[in-house]
């Protein structure tokens, strides 16, 4: 609040945020806990929350969530499984008294839904798909490089949105890193995911099965090699995989594979690294590991995404205080911390003169 002239009276003026009546969730697929939890958060205490599901099979976790919601006694949180979600999506979406949808999900789907949103100038959040590469520099300990990388791709099966799908090494170390990355993929053990030891489950769905199988076979009728994995391991899971001599054109290269699969790249210097990694129509995640501090510094900022990891494979884990969205193809909008609240709010300026009696 501040008080003084508003132009030649004596006034006070006053900015505050407001929330609208009801927001509509559309949540589909990726991470059903953490996807709810992240949106439902952020709008507690400000307006109801309908969820619509984008899969048509009624997702559990999505549930129990839920459920958890009517024990602490909060009533702004619905679930409203659906087997066709498009007429319900459309319903909740042309309601003008909804001022506010947020989505995470494939990039068309998203489209298709800020158009719709558009009708009735909705606020918009849209977390989308990614194409996330890794950039190893020569100056990286190739140990600890792999281990990142590791982590960063095969993280839930490589079935996260920020997963790494693309590794790029520079040439002059692309052997080393090779070898010590295809020996810790090698030794991941595959296996039933309610199992403490497992670290690499099945894939989420037949769709999802399929377009990693396709991926592989793709890349290897263009003369692609397999180092390790590369074939089925019965039902849904697929083998970790390491992709050597792949290029551009190659399904696994240009698309967001969203499995246990990954291809291995060269570059020859800084320019290359940062223009392989842009060229791209997403811009969710990315990650690098180099020892030198301006490289880290000057490679970040030219990396067009919303998300960079120097020396680190999963810095979401320093969520939910963390601003978490893409650019470009990936998204509009931020999840988490104030940046994630602002989301939901309104800017109002009140500017009251104040009468003299």
């Amino acid at each position: 609040m501040a008080l003084g002239l508003i132009g030649k009276k004596l006034g006070m003026t006053q900015v505050y945020t407001a929330a609208g009546e009801l927001v509509g969730v559309t949540v589909i697929q990726a991470g059903p806990c953490t996807v709810v939890q992240a949106k439902s958060a952020a709008t507690d205490g400000y307006a109801a929350v309908q969820i619509g599901f984008g899969s048509k099979k009624p997702q559990r976790a999505t549930k129990a969530v839920r459920e958890h919601c009517v024990k602490a006694g909060k009533g702004v949180f619905q679930v409203l499984p659906a087997l066709d979600p498009v007429p319900m999506s459309q319903v909740l979406i042309s309601d003008p008294r909804i001022r506010k949808l947020t989505f995470t999900g494939s990039t068309d789907v998203g489209r298709r839904l800020y158009a719709q949103a558009a009708q009735t100038l909705k606020r918009v959040s849209l977390e989308l798909g990614g194409n996330a590469p890794f950039l190893v520099f020569e100056d990286a300990d190739m140990e600890k490089a792999a281990k990142e990388v590791v982590a960063s791709k095969f993280r839930n099966t490589g079935q996260t949105c920020i997963c790494t799908n693309r590794v790029l090494v520079q040439e002059s170390v692309r052997p080393r890193f090779t070898e010590a990355f295809a020996d810790l993929t090698a030794s991941l053990k595959v296996g039933d995911p309610m199992l403490e030891e497992t670290q690499i489950g099945p894939l989420v769905d037949q769709q999802g099965y399929g377009k990693v199988k396709a991926a592989v076979e793709d890349a290897l009728a263009q003369g692609a090699k397999v180092r390790v994995g590369g074939e089925p391991r019965g039902g849904l899971f697929y083998a970790p995989t390491v992709l050597t001599d792949v290029r551009r054109g190659m399904k696994v290269l240009d698309e967001e594979t969203f499995g246990p699969v990954a291809p291995v790249a060269a570059f020859r210097d800084e320019a290359e690294a940062i223009a392989l990694a842009n060229a791209t129509g997403y811009g969710l995640a990315g990650y690098m590991w180099t020892r030198d501090l301006g490289r880290a510094f000057r490679v970040s900022e030219a990396l067009e995404y919303g998300l960079v990891g120097v020396n680190d494979g999963v810095p979401s884990a320093m969520a939910p205080h963390a601003p978490f969205g893409g650019m470009k193809d990936s998204g509009v909008g931020r999840e988490g911390g104030p940046w994630g609240l602002d989301e939901y709010l309104e800017v109002k300026l009140i500017s009251m003169g104040i009468v003299q009696l």
